[in-house]
C-alpha cells in the first residue's frame, strides 16, 4: 500500500500580489469608464429609455362685452292723419300720410308783435306858459306801459329834459292822449311796454 503525504499548500506571496494589483486595476478601470460614460465619450453600460414630451396649447380667455343699454325714452309719437287712436311707440318716425302729434294746448310757433302807435293820437303836448317865458327847451325820453286794450297805463322818465315842469307835462299828455295797437303774443293781445320821446321846442306851432 502506497501512502500519499498531505501537504497544506499556501500560494506564494508573488501570486497574491499579482491578484491584488489586478483587482485594483479593474476598479480603476470601472471608475474611469463610468466617468467617460457620464460625459458621453463612451457608450453608457446602463440601458436608456426614450422620453416623449407633449406641448399643451394655452387656453384663450374670451371676454364678452355686454350690449349697451337701450334708451327708454320715446323718440317720437306718431298719429295717422285720419285721427285714429295710436298708442305711443318708441322709435317711430313720421312717414308719408302721418304727422307728428302735438299735445292739446301746445303752440308749435311762438310769435310776438310789438305795440304800434295809433295815427292821430300821438300829438305834441302844449308848451307850459312859464317854461315858454323862461325859454326852456328839452327832450323827455319815456318808457310807456301799455295794457291789452292799447291804453297808456303809465310812463316813467328814462332821461329828463332838464326841467321838472316839462317832464311832468310830457307824462300827463302821453297818458291822456296817446293810444296804441296792443302787442300780440300768438294772436292774443297782451300788455307790453315801449319807448318814446317828447320834444319841447319854442319854435313849435300850436302853443
Amino acid at each position: 500500500m502506497t501512502s500519499i503525504p498531505y501537504t497544506n499548500a499556501v500560494a506564494p506571496a508573488s501570486e497574491r500580489r499579482t491578484i491584488s494589483i489586478a483587482v485594483v486595476a479593474a476598479l480603476h478601470l470601472a471608475v474611469i469608464y463610468t466617468i467617460l460614460a457620464a460625459l458621453d465619450i463612451v457608450p453608457s453600460p446602463l440601458p436608456t429609455h426614450d422620453i416623449t414630451a407633449w406641448i399643451i396649447p394655452e387656453k384663450k380667455v374670451v371676454v364678452v362685452t355686454p350690449p349697451p343699454p337701450t334708451d327708454p325714452r320715446p323718440r317720437g309719437f306718431v298719429r295717422p292723419t285720419n285721427n285714429s287712436p295710436l298708442p305711443p311707440n318708441p322709435g317711430d318716425h313720421p312717414t308719408t300720410g302721418q304727422e307728428i302729434f302735438t299735445p292739446p294746448g301746445a303752440n308749435p310757433v311762438d310769435t310776438f308783435t310789438s305795440a304800434s302807435s295809433v295815427p292821430g293820437t300821438h300829438t305834441i303836448p302844449a308848451f307850459p306858459p312859464l317854461d315858454r317865458r323862461l325859454s326852456h327847451e328839452g327832450t323827455v325820453q319815456l318808457t310807456i306801459a301799455i295794457d291789452a286794450d292799447g291804453n297808456v297805463t303809465g310812463a316813467s322818465i328814462d332821461r329828463s329834459s332838464g326841467y321838472d315842469s316839462l317832464d311832468a307835462a310830457a307824462i300827463a299828455w302821453v297818458k291822456d292822449h296817446w293810444r296804441y295797437r296792443p302787442a300780440m303774443h300768438n294772436g292774443v293781445a297782451v300788455a307790453s311796454s315801449t319807448k318814446a320821446s317828447v320834444v319841447f321846442q319854442l319854435t313849435q306851432t300850436g302853443n
